[in-house]
């Protein structure tokens, strides 16, 4: 099939409409940047969350073992590998609090204790950014 062009037709895209696809994409840009951070931040807190229930299964273990809780990370049967998304844990012997690991860059503290017997991971924002644990959901 024959293309038959008339004149001087020139093809391609006008100003206007390079615009307006620009102004779409940014649109589309900023919607997403925010569900992709918050999805980062979410697979990080997941780390922190293992990190404190290692160490506080750990503590539980102890405490049948010994009768109380360890006051050092060292007196405790659990080896933390190095992260580069949390501090390294900080062991308490207060039922409360027996574990804390704080996120790097202080963002927000992942506490692990016991309460009524039963395990509880909490998340502490005070350390950074207000109401990061509310939009990880914790």
């Amino acid at each position: 099939m024959k293309k038959i062009f008339k004149g001087n037709q020139k093809f391609g895209f006008s100003l206007m409409e390079l615009m307006v696809t620009l102004i779409v994409m940014g649109v589309l840009a900023t919607l997403a940047i925010p569900k992709f951070s918050f999805s980062i931040e979410k697979s990080k807190l997941v780390e922190g969350i293992q990190i404190v229930t290692a160490v506080l299964s750990s503590q539980i273990a102890y405490n049948y073992e010994n009768q109380a809780y360890a006051d050092a990370l060292s007196d405790l049967d659990v080896e933390i590998p190095a992260s580069n998304n949390f501090d390294a844990p900080a062991v308490n012997n207060a039922e409360a609090d027996l574990v804390t690991v704080t996120r790097t860059g202080d963002l927000y503290q992942l506490i692990g204790g016991l309460n009524a017997g039963a395990t509880v991971i909490t998340c502490d924002d005070s350390a950074g950014q207000a109401g990061i644990c509310q939009k990880l959901g914790m």
